[in-house]
């Protein structure tokens, strides 16, 4: 059975983007941006990375986060899927769904500390937006930069051009990623428009007793 990076896009239900192995490993791990919402508050974006197409198992969930020393990383690790709990302010914020963004021939785990030691929340992260393709420092900054550091890496590609194409991309998606809720499933929506949607199935869903107690 071939490595999926070798495999046309075309024969994805997913429509992943072009994809680049690492050496001597044939593991994968997808690539996603998560969202979570609560009124009157910004939304927040979170990386998240799996080695499941619709995000569910375990999950790694990263989003830059401001305290009182200034800007940090947050990673934390999900049994069931990014639905499960929120590290994120606001807490109680609700769990949209997922834009899959791309497939790597990597383990999620070694793509984790690959871009823990690339994109960190730093001090030059922060600096004012000086030129037109630039965004301000936040969550989605911190995702966007990200996934550009990926791309850097020769791991993953897209067609954007810089950050802030980038982000209008991912925020276009966003928009009809709500389209799409459903009771104990979330969506799990493609990077660009010709792409399947599929979802995931929330914490509650997953569990045993969750037919029992939902239907």
């Amino acid at each position: 059975m071939g490595s999926p990076a070798t495999k046309s896009a075309s024969h994805s239900p997913y429509h992943f983007l072009r994809l680049f192995s690492m050496p001597r490993d044939t593991s994968t791990c997808h690539v996603g941006v998560a969202f979570y919402t609560r009124h009157d508050f910004p939304t927040q974006w979170a990386l998240v990375l799996s080695d499941n197409p619709l995000f569910e198992g375990n999950v790694w969930c990263s989003n830059a986060v401001e305290t009182t020393n200034g800007w940090c990383v947050s990673w934390t690790p999900r049994a069931w899927s990014p639905a499960a709990g929120s590290a994120f302010d606001p807490p109680v914020a609700l769990f949209s769904g997922v834009v899959h963004v791309a497939q790597v021939s990597a383990p999620t785990n070694s793509m984790q500390a690959w871009i823990a030691r690339h994109n960190f929340a730093s001090e030059l992260d922060r600096f004012p937006v000086h030129a037109f393709d630039d965004i301000p420092y936040g969550t989605d900054k911190y995702v966007v930069l990200s996934l550009w550091r990926l791309r850097e890496g020769r791991f993953i590609n897209f067609y954007e051009l810089d950050l802030k194409s980038l982000a209008n991309q991912i925020r276009s998606r966003f928009l009809v990623l709500l389209q799409h809720s459903s009771r104990n499933l979330y969506p799990v929506i493609p990077f660009h428009e010709n792409g399947a949607i599929a979802f995931g199935r929330s914490m509650l869903s997953l569990l045993p007793f969750a037919s029992q107690a939902y239907y």
